[in-house]
C-alpha cells in the first residue's frame, strides 16, 4: 500500500504545480479568487469537502489512519491482524484518498480559474508557460477549460462546465515528473450540499521493488444523496498471487487478482461487502459468489476464510468489522439500504486493460 500512497503524492504535487500557472496579461483579484461564478465553482468544492465523509467512516476513528497522516509511508494494515482484519480501515483510506483529491481539484480550479478570470467570456488562444505550451478557454465563469502539452502529446487537461468538473493528467509526458509514471482521471458532479459524487481513476504506475502487490489501477467512486454515502473501489494488481513476488514477476491471468469493496453508510454505521475477482471475468451478475470467504474456493488457496462473509458491519468510532452482518440491528436505514447501482462496477476482464485518454485539443 506504500506505492499507491506516494504515487497519489506524486500525482498532487503535479497537479498543484500545473494548476498555479497561468495565461500572460492576466490578473488576479484581490483576494485572488477570480470573479464571483468561479468562486462559486470553488464554494461548491468546499461544500462537498465539508460533508464529505460520514461519521461513521472519519479518519479520527483510526489510530492507523491518525499516524498514516502524519507518514504517508506507513502501512495502514500494519496493526491489523490481517488483510480480513484490515477492511475497516482501508474503507476509511479510500474515503480519505477521495476527500484528498477532491481538495486538491478545488484547488486547481481556483487556481485556472483565478487565473482567466480577467479575460472576456468567449476567450481563447494560447501561452507558453515555463517552457510548456498551454491551450485555455473561457465560455464563462463556470464554464472553462486549459490543456497543456507535454513530450509527445497532451499532458493535463482541466475542465469546469457548469457543475461538472474534469481533471485528467499523464506523468509520462511531463519532464518535471521524473521517472514517476501513471494517469489520473478525476470527475466531480456537484448538484447540492447533500448530492454530489466524486470518481477518481489512476491506471499505469510503475511498480515498486519494495512493494510489488500495491494496485496498478485503482477506481473510487463515492456518491452522498443526503444522509446516505454509497461508493465502491476496484484495486487491480496483475502479480499478487505470485510467491516470492517482484518487479520482474509477469502479469498474468493466474497471478491476477481484483479487489472490489462496496459500501453504504450514514452517521451512525457502515455497511460493506468485499469481493475478491479474476481479471478475466468478464460478468458481475454473480458477484456474491466471490466474497472472501470463498477465496480459497475460487483461487485454489488454504487461507480459512469461512468466517468473512459478506456483509461487514463497522459501527461508528470503531475498527471492528463484524461480517456476516447487515447492521441491521446497529442502525435500521443501513441495514435496509441497497448498495451503489451495480452498473458503477468495471467488470475485472476491461479493468485492467483501462487507462485515460486526454483530449487533444480544446476544440
Amino acid at each position: 500500500m506504500n506505492h499507491l500512497i506516494y504515487k497519489t503524492g506524486a500525482l498532487l504535487m503535479m497537479l498543484s504545480f500545473y494548476g498555479c500557472l497561468l495565461p500572460e496579461g492576466t490578473t488576479r483579484g484581490a483576494s485572488g479568487s477570480g470573479d464571483s461564478a468561479t468562486s462559486d465553482v470553488a464554494t461548491n468544492l468546499e461544500t462537498i469537502s465539508n460533508g464529505f465523509t460520514p461519521d461513521s467512516l472519519e479518519t479520527k476513528a483510526s489510530a492507523a489512519l491518525s499516524a498514516l497522516t502524519k507518514n504517508v509511508g506507513d502501512d495502514p494494515c500494519a496493526d491489523a491482524a490481517d488483510l480480513y482484519d484490515c477492511q475497516p480501515i482501508l474503507l476509511r483510506m479510500y474515503i480519505d484518498m477521495a476527500q484528498q483529491f477532491l481538495d486538491m481539484t478545488k484547488t486547481i480550479v481556483s487556481e485556472i480559474g483565478s487565473g482567466l478570470g480577467s479575460l472576456s467570456d468567449g476567450s481563447s488562444g494560447t501561452e507558453t508557460l515555463e517552457g510548456q505550451t498551454v491551450h485555455y478557454s473561457k465560455e464563462s465563469a463556470s464554464h472553462f477549460s486549459l490543456l497543456l502539452e507535454g513530450t509527445g502529446g497532451s499532458a493535463a487537461y482541466f475542465d469546469v462546465n457548469e457543475t461538472v468538473y474534469t481533471l485528467k493528467m499523464d506523468l509520462d509526458k511531463l519532464e518535471e515528473a521524473g521517472d514517476a509514471s501513471g494517469k489520473l482521471e478525476i470527475v466531480v458532479t456537484y448538484e447540492g450540499e447533500k448530492s454530489w459524487s466524486i470518481v477518481i481513476f489512476i491506471s499505469g504506475m510503475d511498480c515498486d521493488s519494495s512493494d510489488p502487490r500495491a494496485p496498478e489501477r485503482i477506481h473510487i467512486r463515492v456518491a452522498r444523496t443526503e444522509d446516505f454515502w454509497k461508493g465502491k473501489a476496484m484495486f487491480y494488481n496483475g502479480r499478487w498471487k505470485a510467491d516470492n513476488v517482484s518487479c520482474s514477476t509477469s502479469e498474468s491471468d493466474a497471478l491476477a487478482i481484483n479487489f472490489y469493496t462496496d459500501f453504504v453508510a450514514n452517521d451512525v454505521a457502515a455497511k460493506a461487502s468485499v469481493y475478491l475477482l479474476p481479471r478475466t471475468k468478464s460478468d458481475l451478475s454473480d458477484i456474491e459468489d466471490f466474497g472472501m470467504d470463498r477465496f480459497p474456493i475460487n483461487f485454489s488457496t488454504k487461507d480459512k476464510t469461512s468466517n468473512y462473509k459478506n456483509s461487514f458491519c463497522n459501527p461508528t468510532s470503531t475498527l471492528d468489522a463484524v461480517w456476516d452482518n447487515d447492521c441491521s440491528s446497529l442502525d435500521a436505514a443501513v441495514g435496509s439500504a441497497d448498495y451503489g447501482p451495480a452498473t458503477d462496477w468495471i467488470v475485472p476482464s476491461e479493468f485492467y486493460l483501462e487507462t485515460t485518454t486526454l483530449p487533444e485539443s480544446l476544440e
